[in-house]
């Protein structure tokens, strides 16, 4: 009966804590040629605005783009100091123009958070 006689391990899973990172530019070593068309423009919506107010801008970013990449790009473009960026995706969606079927291409955003007394404007 080697079925119900099997001992089991118990397996062990380490915790960690996870906390919202800080960008920092200085240390990472982001070629040149990977800030090429990173930021596509800035995403203006009412939402965008209200966030304006509290210091975070939203750009429309490439789909490839890496948070040290935009950051430093925001950094070139605009000369300020980003504290934070998050990013997010949305999808491809499906669409019915007319009785045909078409998409409507997915974007990602990054939320780029500046230093108080910081602001990029728009022209």
């Amino acid at each position: 009966m080697a079925l119900f006689s099997k001992k089991t391990t118990k397996k062990t899973v380490k915790k960690t804590t996870s906390t919202k990172p800080v960008v920092k530019t200085e240390n990472n070593n982001v070629k040149k040629d990977t800030l090429l068309g990173v930021i596509v423009r800035p995403h203006i919506t009412e939402k965008a605005t209200f966030l304006a107010e509290k210091n975070t801008y939203v750009f429309e970013v490439n789909k490839d783009a890496s948070k040290p990449v935009i950051a430093a790009m925001i950094k070139t473009l605009y000369s300020v100091t980003p504290i934070r960026i998050t990013t997010a995706k949305n999808p491809t969606k499906k669409v019915i123009v007319r009785g045909k079927i078409g998409y409507k291409t997915g974007i990602k955003k990054a939320y780029v958070t500046l230093k108080k007394g910081e602001k990029i404007e728009f022209a």
